[in-house]
């Protein structure tokens, strides 16, 4: 069949998916056999999920001021976390919605032996209040300083 142009239309390409700033998007899946956690770490930080940049651009905004290291997609105690306080022992996690309750709990409760507090964000969290994530970091924050600098003395 003929369109009024005189040609057929070519069959249309499916667009490549494309992450923040036009870079191809990468699914990561870690695969034991072949890279260390600290390399497929080193993968999550190249490409991090919607809800981890969102979640990088809170905490930059919540700590403006503070003179705190953070550091992303940081392998601790056999866990990657996705942003990780070490002056504070304060580790901040976005849970998109295919995270394990059953699995979290598990793994909170491990870094709670090394004194790491997990603090969680849900994606409708992340999402819609974006004033209520930086106000719990914020408190969140001066709540472990208060704890950390009651034990010094």
């Amino acid at each position: 069949m003929l369109h009024y142009f005189g040609w057929l239309p070519a069959k249309r390409k499916k667009r490549k998916k494309h992450g923040m700033r036009g870079k191809p998007f990468v699914p990561v899946k870690w695969d034991q056999t072949h890279e260390t956690k600290e390399e497929f770490a080193a993968k999550m930080r190249a490409h991090p999920t919607r809800l981890e940049r969102i979640l990088k651009a809170n905490l930059r905004s919540a700590m403006k001021g503070e003179n705190l290291a953070v550091n992303y997609q940081s392998v601790q105690f056999g866990y990657i976390l996705d942003a990780y306080i070490p002056a504070l022992r304060l580790a901040f996690e976005a849970d998109g919605p295919f995270h394990n309750k059953a699995y979290d709990d598990k793994r909170d409760g491990h870094l709670l032996k090394y004194s790491i507090r997990t603090v969680r964000f849900t994606q409708r969290e992340l999402q819609g209040s974006p004033q209520n994530v930086i106000r719990i970091i914020k408190t969140q924050i001066r709540a472990r300083q208060a704890a950390f600098s009651c034990s010094a003395m």
